[in-house]
């Protein structure tokens, strides 16, 4: 079968999980496809071709058990992010080591994926979990995460069609090979701006490798400066080769069966001059919130990723509230119907009196679903 999208990991994906060969059409081979395919490669026995402008994918047992990858440019998280939606169906729960950064600008962060990504994975009946066994900014790559997935017959379906109001707000915070006077300072602003939000709110540092003893608190390289400076204009000093020093921090907001979240990452290639610590995290506070009133029951920006998971499912009804969909999801979706022969119907979401006063987005829908089936092979009875 012919595919053509630019949604390329997500057709290869639902390929594996169908077991569907196909031919992706003008595709452009980038070195993060390259390492993607071998990743692949790795965790599955799929013969995967590659010529000018296509890749040809013909699907493989999935094995599972004691697995390793490393890659020297992309991100863990980017890995594990498409393996998700893969997890349920290996032959025995899986044991992934992957090595390389951990956390990159630009890049969704390991935090994310285990904090946000999992518990949805989880509300369809898969447990999964990552270690961060040692952390590491990007361009660094000597990081490495476990991550951990038990297997399942199918994916259960989901009812999830009201939004919830806010029970806990989660903050992970990590820095490393910089001052401890940066975690003080944005820790202060989170509780103070998330408290305003929710009662119950939960911090967590990590404040990885100290800088040089020798360096002043303040300024744990001769660039930074110190604390509520402004940034310098001119030309910006280059980073050093495999710095594994940066900062970030994630900030998740739960109710029982919701989920939304922000996020940014500061890494070794990025530079520390532009924006403040605490400009940074009032951005990521601003779009928490933004995300919470644009959402539906999850945060939207998971929404191709729910795309995945909703024709996985056994044959009975899903319902979830959404936003609007946008032009990534549409496209997963109709990869989702191509290869996965998926059916759904939208309908547009009824605002109660409460969502009129909080603000809640009108652009809300719910999509509704009967799951297409798809079960493990190695654990069918009968």
């Amino acid at each position: 079968m012919e595919v053509v999208t630019a949604e390329v990991e997500s057709a290869i994906v639902m390929s594996l999980i169908g077991k569907r060969t196909i031919k992706l059409a003008n595709v452009d081979i980038t070195s993060k496809l390259t390492e993607f395919i071998r990743f692949i490669k790795a965790i599955s026995h799929s013969q995967i071709s590659v010529s000018e402008r296509a890749v040809e994918v013909v699907p493989g047992s999935l094995s599972g058990g004691k697995l390793a990858f490393s890659s020297e440019t992309q991100p863990s998280s980017y890995f594990i992010y498409h393996l998700l939606p893969i997890a349920a169906y290996f032959k025995t729960p899986i044991r992934l080591t992957v090595r390389g950064s951990t956390n990159r600008t630009g890049h969704m962060s390991i935090d994310l994926v285990k904090s946000v990504y999992c518990k949805i994975l989880a509300d369809f009946g898969v447990v999964s979990d990552i270690k961060i066994v040692r952390r590491a900014l990007f361009p660094c790559t000597d990081g490495e995460v476990l991550f951990l997935s038990e297997v399942g017959e199918s994916l259960s379906p989901v009812r999830n069609d009201k939004r919830e109001a806010l029970s806990r707000i989660i903050n992970i915070n990590y820095i490393n090979k910089l001052s401890a006077d940066i975690i003080i300072r944005i820790t202060n602003l989170h509780r103070d701006t998330l408290k305003k939000i929710t009662s119950s709110v939960k911090v967590y540092n990590d404040l990885g490798q100290k800088a040089k003893a020798a360096q002043p608190k303040e300024a744990t390289r001769p660039e930074q400066p110190p604390a509520k400076t402004e940034p310098k204009t001119g030309p910006k000093p280059e980073n050093p080769p495999q710095s594994n020093y940066g900062y970030g921090s994630v900030v998740i907001g739960n109710s029982k069966n919701s989920v939304y979240y922000a996020e940014y990452i500061v890494d070794g290639t990025a530079s520390l001059l532009d924006q403040t610590p605490e400009s940074r995290s009032a951005a990521m506070l601003d779009e928490l919130i933004r995300s919470i009133r644009r959402s539906g029951a999850y945060d939207y920006k998971t929404q191709p990723f729910l795309f995945m998971l909703l024709p996985l499912t056994t044959p009975d009804a899903s319902c979830l509230l959404i936003r609007r969909i946008d032009k990534r999801g549409k496209e997963v979706l109709r990869l989702a119907e191509d290869l996965l022969k998926y059916k759904y119907t939208l309908e547009k979401h009824q605002r109660t009196e409460e969502d009129v006063n909080t603000g809640v987005s009108t652009e809300l829908l719910l999509i509704k679903s009967f799951g297409v089936g798809y079960e493990n092979v190695h654990r069918c009875k009968g």
